[in-house]
Order: structure tokens, then C-alpha cells, then sequence
């Protein structure tokens, strides 16, 4: 079993260490006075360990960031957007709370579009920046996060190209109650479309 209950956080990293074989570099003041609690009801893979680590480390306000081919550095996770991190374009996002930057490119809406959406899902200490000569997204954030925040930008970007126009002639009603009814159940905009398409 992978336990810790309130055991401190750098006996912790070092105890992950020896588990998987990884090596870490950490200030101690990040980790100070850090405790973790993992509670795992039956054995766990070392992969499995590893993620409930990484889970741990930004329930305390603390990530990742791979700082060479064998080095991972422990840093706050306010720090992690100024930092250099796995970056790259594409959906290749690590299952795991490591902060990451991806490069999310929108093909059928335009990232104006869902500016407000990508902003408040973005993590507190993450960043998404709009990119509008190429259309895309730069997120910063924990690659988890980063995961559905990309589901949900797809979902938007296809929704905007199942989006279609028709005119449609009015046989037996009035175009203008029509219109009015139009407006009342989608609001201004559907009303405005609805009296030019009448």
C-alpha cells in the first residue's frame, strides 16, 4: 500500500523517489511545514503512486516541472508560468498535475469567441493567452486541467461548425409575431435573426 498520513511532505518526496526512480530538486522553504495524507485501500501501481504524488504536491500549492532528462524540480505553483515547461503544440497532454503549456489552435470559431469561457476555467495560478494571427490558445496550467479545457474547446470549436443558416418563408403566421416570439424564447440576438431571416 502507497500510505502517508500527515507525514511531512519532504519525506514524502523522498520516499517517491526511491519507489520510482526519479530525481528531485525542491527549495525547502517550498516544502516546509507541508504535510501529506494518501490513503490507498488496496496496492497501487508505481505510476499510480506517482500521480497520487503529483496530486498531493498541488493540493499544497506545489507541481513539477522536468528540468532535464532525469532532473524534476518541485516548485510552487504560482512560480510555474514563468518557468520553463513542457511545451509543444497538439492534444499530448500527460495524465497527471504537472503544469504544462499547450498550444490550442481553433479551426471553426475564432478565439475572441470563447475568451471568456478559457479565462475562468483556467486554473488561479495558470495562464491562457488568445493568439489571434494563428487562432489559438497558449495554456499554461496543470496538464489535467489543461485535458479538459481542451475536451471543452473542441466541443465549442465543432459546435461552431454544426452552426447553420436557413431561410425559412412563413406560410401561416404573421412575420412579425413570429418574430416576437422568436425573441422571446432565444432572447435579443435570436430575435434579430429571426425578424432578417422572416
Amino acid at each position: 500500500h502507497f500510505e502517508f498520513d500527515d507525514k511531512d511532505l519532504e519525506a514524502v518526496i523522498k520516499q517517491v523517489a526511491r519507489m520510482t526512480g526519479r530525481n528531485f530538486i525542491f527549495d525547502k522553504k517550498d516544502t516546509r511545514s507541508k504535510k501529506v495524507t494518501i490513503v490507498s485501500e488496496s496496492p497501487v501501481t508505481v505510476l499510480e503512486a506517482y500521480q497520487a504524488f503529483l496530486s498531493a504536491l498541488e493540493a499544497n500549492g506545489l507541481t513539477t516541472v522536468q528540468s532535464g532528462p532525469s532532473l524534476i524540480k518541485i516548485i510552487a505553483r504560482r512560480d510555474a508560468v514563468q518557468t520553463a515547461l513542457d511545451s509543444r503544440a497538439g492534444s499530448d497532454v500527460p495524465w497527471n498535475d504537472a503544469f504544462v503549456t499547450r498550444i490550442i489552435q481553433l479551426k471553426n470559431i475564432s478565439v475572441s469567441d470563447v475568451q471568456q469561457i478559457v479565462s475562468a476555467l483556467v486554473a488561479k495560478d495558470g495562464n491562457a493567452t488568445a493568439f489571434a494571427p494563428t487562432n489559438s490558445y497558449i495554456i499554461t496550467d496543470s496538464a489535467n486541467n489543461i485535458r479538459r479545457l481542451s475536451k471543452i474547446i473542441g466541443e465549442l470549436d465543432r459546435a461552431g461548425a454544426d452552426l447553420e443558416t436557413a431561410v425559412v418563408q412563413v406560410q401561416y403566421a404573421d412575420a412579425a409575431d413570429l418574430a416576437q416570439k422568436i425573441q422571446q424564447i432565444y432572447g435579443e440576438q435570436g430575435g434579430k435573426g429571426g425578424a432578417r431571416g422572416g
